[in-house]
């Protein structure tokens, strides 16, 4: 490579460290957007070699002058102030906004907000702006796609500390591709919101709901009875809302069973939700005409108004692959298939889908606490009390596990020789006196 000029071989002693160093801090000005610095070091070294004329080595630094503005596009107009760009666009009374974030010229971050129900555009992006960059540092400039309320760059520079520019159409070279980038996701952002809302129609009407405000998913989780839990994830019209997810614990009776857990875990769901009043439209059921009876038994017990119940059995193990059969709660009998190829079926799946990660994710979760928990039981010379002790104290066995031997002693009742049997367990070596 240094043959060919690729290379400047600090292994072998061409150059000195320091050069290597300050090519290396070169490199990483230009990585981080420092390529003005870098540009003006480079100028004044072929002026150097220039004046000593040493002229191949000023015109092999002119050289990487000249690859530095290809690289850079040194044509454009390129902003030397952090900017972020604020694109927004409407459909109907639904609202995206997209912000990205510029700092020394280069993408460092990006904030996107989808408004339904937009009445006042002006005001909704007053309000997003000024919470946006209560949160986070406002730059010096901020150009967006529409023209901004009069007060608004003066309030966002009360708040910041410093000047604030809102800067609207036109843009020069850097900037307005810029604005396009922001623009395109915007339009992005819409597309998907529409899709989202013409699959939760196509959902209701399957259902055959006059509306549908929330799909509550179950799915339960464990291995060969042990450590069973079940989940329960939600979405809306607006997609998953994480917040609402739920975990339950499912007793080790029961465990192994799919039809008792689900009831169980239905009956704590429906108790819990009569009294906070905020009951689902429908529920999706990981399962066939089984699991639909099940599911079916514990909603008459509380005698409800309907709640919808889709059951969703998976075709001989052929996960993902559209051979779903679905069992309506209105004609349990009578299988429903769905044209493996459409949108819907693949909505569905995401929802089950997602339903089944959370549980898994809840059943490993319990599982290493129980492993841990029970992993107390097997130091020796450790009672009931004992373990008592050290999870009243450290509040968890994984806290157990990283103390050392000194906070191990301030355990009330243990001596050295009961912490050193605690602290070898986990460390697996031995105490030097």
């Amino acid at each position: 490579m240094y043959q060919i000029k690729r290379c400047s071989a600090p292994c072998c002693g061409y150059i000195s460290r320091e050069e290597y160093q300050k090519s290396v801090q070169a490199t990483k000005d230009f990585l981080n957007g420092k390529s003005a610095d870098l540009q003006k070091t480079l100028q004044e070294q072929m002026l150097a070699f220039s004046q000593n004329q040493e002229y191949e080595k000023a015109g092999a630094v002119r050289d990487k002058i000249m690859a530095l503005n290809h690289i850079q596009g040194t044509s454009q107009h390129v902003p030397t102030v952090d900017t972020d760009t604020v694109a927004v666009q409407m459909q109907g009374d639904v609202l995206s906004m997209q912000v990205f974030f510029h700092r020394t010229n280069r993408l460092t971050g990006h904030q996107e907000y989808l408004i339904p129900k937009v009445e006042n555009c002006q005001e909704t992006l007053s309000s997003l702006l000024m919470q946006l960059y209560e949160k986070i540092p406002a730059p010096e400039v901020i150009c967006t796609s529409f023209e901004p309320e009069d007060a608004l760059a003066e309030a966002l520079s009360q708040q910041a500390g410093h000047k604030v520019e809102l800067s609207p159409p036109p843009f020069r070279a850097l900037r307005r591709q810029w604005m396009e980038q922001a623009l395109n996701a915007c339009e992005r952002a819409l597309n998907a919101q529409q899709t989202q809302e013409e699959l939760w129609e196509e959902t209701r009407k399957l259902m055959q709901l006059s509306e549908l405000n929330k799909i509550e998913v179950y799915d339960n989780s464990h291995i060969q009875g042990t450590n069973a839990v079940g989940a329960m994830i939600a979405a809306t019209k607006d997609g998953f809302q994480k917040g609402l997810y739920r975990r339950f614990n499912i007793p080790s009776e029961l465990a192994g069973d799919d039809f008792g857990m689900m009831r169980a875990v239905l009956r704590r769901r429906l108790q819990k939700g009569i009294l906070q009043n905020n009951l689902p439209s429908a529920l999706l059921i990981d399962g066939g005409k089984g699991q639909l009876s099940s599911v079916m038994e514990v909603l008459k017990e509380f005698n409800l108004p309907r709640i919808a119940v889709l059951a969703m059995a998976k075709g001989a193990g052929q996960h993902d692959k559209g051979l779903e059969t679905f069992y309506l709660d209105t004609a349990p009998d009578t299988p429903i298939h769905l044209d493996f190829k459409s949108p819907l079926i693949h909505f569905l799946q995401r929802l089950r889908d997602e339903a089944h990660r959370f549980a898994v994710g809840s059943h490993r979760l319990k599982r290493e606490k129980s492993f841990l928990h029970d992993s107390l039981r097997d130091i020796e010379g450790i009672g009931e009390k004992r373990r008592k002790e050290l999870m009243l104290h450290f509040g968890s066995v994984k806290a157990v596990r990283g103390a050392s031997l000194q906070q191990l002693l301030l355990v009330p009742g243990f001596n050295e020789k009961i912490a050193k049997k605690v602290y070898t367990f986990f460390h697996n070596e031995s105490i030097i006196k």
